[in-house]
């Protein structure tokens, strides 16, 4: 961690509040984010892929999300569509130069996530959902 502390420093920023964080989501040409973390967080341990807040609170905040691509977020959100995902550090590459130089398809996309994010994933929508499978909706 200290390695690319060191070398991405300029491009590193110390931990931020809710708000900041929506305006940097939003500022950003395009939002990275990564499936994979160690199991249970133990760098011993096998790498695993699983969602993340982050994977609903960036399309939510405006942002062109780009993950990498798993059957879990594609319940979700609409691959390339919605949400841009990619397999391997080819095609992230590729998606990436791709939308920097496409702003208007980049646009579409971000605004269909965040629609889809305010649509189908607040917490309102989730709970209501919920009551609902349990039975407890009014």
């Amino acid at each position: 961690t200290r390695l690319l502390v060191h070398r991405y420093r300029r491009y590193l920023h110390p931990p931020i509040d809710d708000q900041a964080m929506v305006r940097l989501y939003s500022a950003s040409q395009i939002s990275l984010g990564f499936l994979e973390v160690f199991e249970g967080h133990n760098p011993r341990r096998a790498v695993v892929q699983h969602l993340h807040l982050r994977e609903f609170e960036a399309p939510m905040a405006g942002a062109l999300y780009c993950t990498n691509y798993s059957d879990e977020l594609a319940e979700h959100f609409e691959p390339d569509r919605e949400v841009l995902v990619f397999r391997n550090r080819y095609e992230l590459l590729d998606k990436v130069r791709y939308y920097l130089t496409h702003p208007e398809e980049a646009e579409a996309i971000r605004q269909r996530g965040r629609a889809r994010a305010l649509r189908d994933h607040t917490w309102q929508v989730r709970f209501q959902h919920l009551f609902r499978q349990i039975g407890l909706a009014a």
